[in-house]
């Protein structure tokens, strides 16, 4: 996924409006689940057994409701 396509696609500035996202991603990437640079994500091999866990990463109505326990865990 690149940044340029979605800021494009929907007039956004994508690490301005993900930055906090961009954090979490950061973790994931020291996991070896992701490859993050200046201008893309990318889910590595790995990364693909545990995708639904990246895309939580972007899920706003989970992220607001993370301290409550009713969606299932991937692990």
């Amino acid at each position: 996924m690149t940044f340029e396509s979605i800021e494009v696609s929907h007039l956004i500035q994508f690490k301005q409006v993900f930055r906090v996202e961009l954090e979490l991603m950061k973790q994931l990437q020291e996991q070896g689940l992701v490859q993050l640079d200046d201008s893309s994500i990318e889910v590595t091999p790995m990364g693909w057994f545990f995708v639904r866990g990246v895309a939580m990463v972007f899920d706003r109505y989970l992220q607001a409701d993370r301290n409550r326990n009713r969606f299932s865990k991937i692990i």
